[in-house]
């Protein structure tokens, strides 16, 4: 796991003058790679690439990169955990000789017997740019299912790359820099910008299972992108339950095995969900030899036990005789570290459990370099109260606890007829027009909700629809700042549940065998009968809870007043100091706050805004760039 970053065009005529911008965008992201650091300039080829390095697998020099093969050179960030059988095919039939037993260097061999056919082979998460001089080309390449980000940026001086933002822009010289409109409507929208966009006008992220083709012998670079691993389309198998099951056991306990390829010690998550458990429970058994597996949960001490998870996770620790660690975390830490969150994920992006999730790795961080978490179990197998409205007959084993949502969702559906970014299969957290009202603006003939319109308009039901929209926009989002706040630490995090075999079988199973009896994430929980405590059963879903809501109305309610309305706030700079003010009184009084699923809604509203306000502050305070909208 590491950092990658580098630019080609005029910059790299020079080498001085490439090689110190390089090394300022490296600078940027030695969070990502304590471990080692490398840089190949070309002059006469006009490119640049760097890399900075977290050893996991081969952790010796010979792991370093860049990496070169004849007229090829790479970086690479990520983990192919196919690599074993991938370079022995390529020894034995290619009769390829590796330098190192790093699992990056199948890349280089594998293009230059297969050319990029090889890359939809790959199993595992990553991105890489890889040079081919002989043919004059730069290829960025992406993951399938963006668990790895990559983002880039054209301009006249030529076209920059980086694992992260901040690690783009340190090879400009720029003190502004222009927000994109449409892509802070979509955050505002729908808590993320969606695709490619950005909220930084001209910086695209290279989108999940696509390669950006950049030819290099002309001024400007001529490029393209193209799908070269698109997510496996629903196949509508007649796949019963008990087939389902039977290949889901087999290929999730495949797939843990995999994952838990390390040179150095691995890790667990673990909550009170059957996700992030069923993988603990799996690898520290796949794992009993080397010793007993430690699991890391969050926890919070507000009174009414909602958001403590450490004690049904710790009897499923106990179960495989590990070694649990219980992370607290109060509200002081939010004060601490909520500028330390937004400057990690370059961007404000998703819901407030990214801070959560920062406290936790922040602790695993002192004892291993990876970790193992469950991302993707409520996306592939059904997992959100929102997949009952696919198949309406499982309306009928509705809990009580889901019907918010399905009410909130069906009520989103009949307002789509006069406001249309809702009914889209995500909640909307401000309208169109409550964004006008704080931009003080109109947004002209910006479609924030365009591209779900795009993607859900291809889908020929309801669930095709529902699980195309979670695993096109809001999971890539959930996994971005997985990997910013895991990697703000030096913590490679994994995903078991995004595994290439199970992206495939969950394809071809069916949305009503997902919904068995009309139990969301059936399949999971049939197989965690078998292998995780009793007391999951009797849980209700909470995601990774954070008891924001209690904080901003007690001990945060002074904090969160002087960031927003505070003389010194940065947020006036893009919204009407009016409407963010009606917005905290509104907040503070609201009657929903004693109803903690309709006080959601509000409460990431205010994260939201929260998160702007840091934005603005990080990257002119770190950074030195003005953030504005034009």
């Amino acid at each position: 796991m590491c950092g990658i970053a580098g630019f080609l065009g005029p910059l790299a005529s020079d080498r001085a003058t490439a090689d110190a911008r390089l090394g300022r965008m490296l600078a940027r992201l030695t969070h990502r790679g304590p471990d080692g650091e490398g840089r190949w300039v070309d002059p006469a080829q006009h490119v640049a690439l760097g890399h900075t390095r977290l050893a996991i697998v081969d952790t010796s020099d010979a792991g370093r990169q860049p990496l070169h093969l004849e007229h090829l050179h790479a970086v690479v960030n990520g983990e192919i955990y196919n690599y074993p059988e991938l370079r022995r095919e390529l020894e034995q039939k290619c009769g390829a000789v590796f330098q190192s037993h790093c699992d990056s260097e199948v890349v280089l061999h594998g293009y230059r017997y297969y050319g990029e056919d090889f890359f939809a082979r790959l199993n595992g998460m990553f991105a890489f740019a890889l040079y081919d001089a002989a043919e004059h080309r730069l290829l960025l390449v992406r993951d399938p299912a963006g668990i790895k980000p990559l983002y880039y940026c054209q301009r006249p001086e030529g076209v920059f790359f980086a694992s992260e933002i901040k690690g783009l822009l340190a090879a400009l010289d720029v003190t502004r820099w222009p927000i994109d409109l449409l892509g802070l409507s979509q955050y505002l929208s729908y808590q993320t910008a969606l695709g490619a966009r950005t909220l930084f006008e001209g910086v695209s992220l290279l989108l999940p299972g696509c390669l950006l083709d950049i030819r290099t012998d002309s001024l400007p670079q001529q490029i393209s992108a193209r799908a070269y691993a698109p997510l496996p389309p629903a196949t509508n198998s007649d796949l019963s339950f008990p087939e389902a099951l039977a290949a889901f056991d087999a290929t999730f306990a495949a797939s843990v095995r995999r994952h838990l390829l390390s040179d150095v010690p691995v890790a667990s998550y673990i909550s009170a969900g059957f996700d992030s458990a069923s993988v603990a429970v799996e690898a520290a058994h796949a794992q009993a030899a080397k010793g007993p597996m430690t699991a890391f949960t969050g926890r919070f001490s507000e009174e009414d036990g909602w958001y403590d998870e450490t004690t049904v996770a710790g009897e499923a620790v106990h179960s495989f005789d590990g070694r649990h660690v219980a992370v607290d975390i109060r509200a002081q830490d939010f004060v601490a570290h909520l500028d330390d969150v937004i400057d990690a994920l370059d961007e404000p992006k998703m819901g407030m459990g990214a801070f959560s999730q920062f406290m936790v790795a922040k602790t695993v961080a002192t004892q291993f370099k990876v970790i193992l978490t469950g991302h993707g179990g409520d996306e592939l197998f059904a997992g959100y109260p929102l997949f009952k409205l696919a198949r309406l007959r499982t309306l009928c084993y509705l809990k009580r606890s889901e019907l918010p949502h399905l009410v909130y969702f069906i009520l989103s559906s009949l307002r789509r007829w006069w406001q249309p970014e809702y009914g889209r299969q995500l909640p909307v957290l401000w309208s169109r027009k409550a964004q006008e009202k704080l931009l003080g603006r109109g947004l002209g003939g910006l479609k924030p909700w365009q591209p779900l319109a795009a993607l859900q308009a291809a889908c020929p039901d309801r669930g095709a629809r529902i699980t195309a929209t979670y695993l096109h926009h809001y999971l890539p989002g959930l996994l971005v700042v997985e990997d910013k706040i895991s990697m703000a630490h030096r913590l490679e995090s994994r995903t078991p549940f995004l595994d290439h075999a199970l992206l495939e079988l969950s394809a071809k199973i069916p949305t009503q065998v997902k919904l068995h009896h009309g139990e969301l994430k059936a399949l999971i929980k049939a197989r965690a009968k078998n292998h995780l405590p009793a007391s999951y059963f009797t849980q209700p879903k909470r995601g990774f809870p954070t008891p924001l809501r209690h904080w901003l109305r007690g001990p945060l309610t002074e904090f969160m007043q002087a960031r927003l309305l505070g003389a010194d706030s940065a947020l006036p700079r893009l919204f009407e100091r009016e409407a963010i003010a009606r917005t905290v009184h509104r907040y503070l009084h609201s009657p929903y706050r004693f109803l903690r699923p309709l006080d959601e809604i509000q409460s990431h509203r205010i994260w939201q805004l929260l998160s702007l306000e840091s934005w603005l502050r990080q990257w002119q305070t770190r950074y030195g760039i003005t953030l504005e909208l034009r």
